[in-house]
């Protein structure tokens, strides 16, 4: 009944989808899309529904991966990380639509259940690229509900959301290479609890997330 209810979740949204993302449509604001884009974002919107399954009992660590990580060879670096932790939940997909619109709100249902059941339970959030974005939104959205994180690991952000006070300890990691984004995190008005390190290391954007010292680092926080 589960497995029913979820296909036939997906199958309305991309039928949602399908509808604002037509021709002359808009989603949020106007755009043009050409047919061949059209089909690219439903497929893409279909293989991120398949992709997420309830996250299991024993999982607290979500990896949330970039834009176009569903390709294998952009989206390495943080499935050979969730190899390492027991229990993690990695998170990968091709565009911004299913990764708010369907990743992102799932991962803050699922925490939100799993802090009922258990409020002591750690939660660490892990992101790089555009999933470090998601994860900064995700921690300022459970910090509206009073519900702490205990790690964030962000690897190679872009825009990314002030760190609110419900955060015990962040881990910004940049790179060297002409393609980084090299951005630092900033935490919000009031908040002089959260502990920031910042690491900078030799190497690109997307190979930063299978680098061997950022894996180290991360799991050396978790708990």
């Amino acid at each position: 009944m589960l497995i029913s209810a979820r296909i036939a979740d997906y199958d309305w949204k991309l039928m949602w989808f399908r509808e604002k993302l037509r021709i002359g449509g808009h989603l949020g604001v106007s755009i043009m899309v050409s047919p061949v884009m059209r089909i690219f974002l439903s497929f893409s919107i279909v293989f991120a529904g398949l992709l997420f399954q309830p996250v299991s009992a024993s999982a607290r660590t979500y990896i949330v991966n970039g834009l176009v990580s569903a390709v294998p060879f952009i989206g390495y670096g943080m499935a050979n990380l969730g190899k390492k932790i027991p229990g993690a939940k990695v998170f990968s997909y091709i565009t911004s639509v299913e990764g708010n619109s369907i990743i992102k709100p799932n991962i803050i249902e699922d925490i939100e259940t799993r802090y009922r059941r258990n409020p002591g339970e750690p939660i660490n959030l892990i992101g790089i690229s555009y999933g470090a974005k998601m994860i900064t939104e995700i921690a300022s959205a459970l910090a509206r509900k009073n519900i702490p994180v205990n790690y964030l690991g962000i690897i190679e952000g872009g825009t990314m959301r002030p760190i609110k006070g419900n955060v015990a300890k962040v881990d910004n990691f940049i790179c060297t290479g002409a393609d980084c984004a090299k951005k630092s995190v900033r935490l919000a008005s009031g908040n002089n609890t959260t502990k920031v390190s910042q690491f900078t290391l030799a190497d690109t954007h997307i190979d930063l997330g299978n680098n061997s010292r950022v894996h180290s680092r991360i799991i050396s926080n978790l708990r």
